[in-house]
C-alpha cells in the first residue's frame, strides 16, 4: 500500500476499547462544512477531492468532548486530499463525523461499502455508522468497528463491510434487525468512551466507495 505523504511528528495519548455510540436524539449538531451532500453517482461516496466538505460533527451535550475535521492535502491514499478527524472524547461521551443525505437514498444494487484508514497507533478503533431512515432527524445507526492494523499504521488500510456486517447496536435494538440499503441516509466515524477513560487521537480517511456485486 501506498504511504502517506507525511505521518505527523506528534502522537496523542493512546485510546482504549470503543464503547456504543450515543442514540441520535441525544446528538447536538454542532459545526458543518459545507451544503447539503449530494448523493452519490457512481462508485465514489467521497474522495475528498472537492475544496469543500459536506461533513457534519454531533457530539455530546453539556460535556467538553470535542471532534474536528478537514480536507489534508499532505495526507492522502491515491489522490490529492484525504479527510483528517482529530477527536478528544471525554469519559462516558462520544462523537461524529457525519454525512447525511437530505432524503433516503437506495443503495440496493450495491453490496456494501469499502474505504481506506491511517492511523497513528496499531489497535485504534474507528466505529463506521451507516445511517438508515426516512429523514435526517430519524437516522437510524447500523456499525462496523474497524481497528488500525500494521498496514494503516504505515501506510493505509482498506475496510470492506458488506450490509450483513453491520449491526444494530444494543442501545438501538437487539442487534438482530438488518439494514436496509433501500433507506440509506449516510454513514459516519464515531468515537466513544466509558465512564473512566478519555480518548485522544487522530485518523485520516480516504476513497469511500461501493462494494459492488
Amino acid at each position: 500500500m501506498a504511504a502517506p505523504t507525511v505521518i505527523p511528528a506528534e502522537t496523542p495519548a493512546p485510546d482504549q476499547d470503543a464503547v456504543e455510540t450515543a442514540p441520535a436524539e441525544e446528538s447536538a449538531q454542532i459545526s458543518n462544512s459545507g451544503s447539503s451532500p449530494v448523493p452519490p453517482s457512481g462508485s465514489v461516496i467521497d474522495d475528498f477531492e472537492a475544496a469543500s466538505l459536506n461533513w457534519i460533527v454531533y457530539s455530546d451535550e453539556g460535556k467538553d468532548t470535542r471532534l474536528v475535521f478537514e480536507r489534508d492535502a499532505r495526507v492522502a491514499h491515491k489522490s490529492e486530499a484525504g479527510l483528517k478527524i482529530v477527536y478528544d472524547i471525554v469519559p462516558d461521551s462520544w462523537a461524529t463525523c457525519s454525512l447525511v443525505y437530505p432524503s433516503p437514498q437506495n443503495w440496493q444494487k450495491k453490496s456494501g461499502v469499502a474505504l481506506y484508514l491511517h492511523g497513528e497507533q496499531i489497535g485504534r478503533e474507528v466505529t463506521i455508522v451507516v445511517y438508515q431512515g426516512s429523514s435526517a432527524d430519524r437516522l437510524g445507526h447500523f456499525e462496523f468497528i474497524a481497528r488500525i492494523n500494521k498496514a494503516g499504521l504505515a501506510g493505509w488500510q482498506r475496510v470492506e463491510i458488506p450490509w450483513e456486517e453491520l449491526a444494530q447496536p444494543s442501545w438501538e435494538g437487539d442487534g438482530s434487525t438488518r439494514l436496509d440499503p433501500t433507506q440509506v441516509m449516510g454513514m459516519a466515524f464515531a468515537f466513544s468512551s466509558d465512564e473512566n477513560t478519555r480518548r485522544q487521537g487522530t485518523v485520516w480517511v480516504d476513497d469511500i466507495g461501493f462494494l459492488m456485486e
